[in-house]
């Protein structure tokens, strides 16, 4: 289902105390939040959005991190509001972390954060809610009686064929802005510089 992958939010990550948190960065700030300005409803914009560098100036060229993240936060907003009109209103973009990676044979929560890069206890968090929604459940894994597998429902099935048919009407139409050879090419590159991107990163 790698084209559910997009909507995947920031990582979070283990404290050294073993809480959970968020990492809170500049361009993770919700989107489309209305404040009040001189009287009036004003939009708020992130850095993101408005293309700004981390450090607050305007620059010419976004860098990497603030084009990913305008890829990002559209593709959310779109995905999810085209979910919501077809009766799946009740998941976050967070929820995609499991999601995204689940199979019709089963997945253990190991899996599930190894390949979405979350730890393991927001992974069990999430299943939670999923699992309280409806949208998955947990089974014995026939292979060990001691762990156990998640699975899709019925409800998460539907889900994610709704899922990846959105995000291939959005893709289509890249494609078609694009031309389909430099569209092909755009994803290799995007893939290749994630890949790296991971491997640098694990080498911290």
């Amino acid at each position: 289902m790698t084209a559910l992958k997009l909507y995947l939010g920031p990582p979070e990550h283990k404290h050294r105390s073993g809480r959970v948190a968020r990492v809170r960065v500049a361009m993770s700030e919700p989107i489309g939040r209305a404040t009040k300005i001189a009287g009036r409803t004003a939009r708020r914009r992130t850095t993101a959005e408005t293309g700004e560098a981390l450090t607050g100036h305007q620059t010419a060229e976004p860098d990497l991190g603030v084009l990913a993240a305008q890829v990002l936060f559209s593709v959310q907003r779109e995905l999810f509001t085209a979910l919501a009109e077809q009766g799946f209103d009740d998941i976050q973009p967070r929820a995609g972390a499991v999601l995204a990676y689940l199979r019709a044979d089963g997945i253990r929560a190991s899996e599930l954060a190894r390949a979405s890069g979350q730890h393991k206890q927001v992974i069990g968090s999430l299943v939670d809610d999923l699992e309280r929604l409806g949208y998955v459940e947990r089974k014995p894994d026939p292979a060990d009686r001691r762990a156990k597998l998640i699975y899709p429902t019925e409800r998460g099935l539907l889900q994610m064929e709704a899922a990846v048919s959105i995000m291939r009407t959005i893709e289509e139409r890249h494609a078609k802005a694009l031309g389909k050879q430099e569209y092909a090419a755009f994803k290799t590159a995007l893939h290749r510089v994630a890949e790296l991107q991971r491997r640098a990163q694990a080498r911290r």
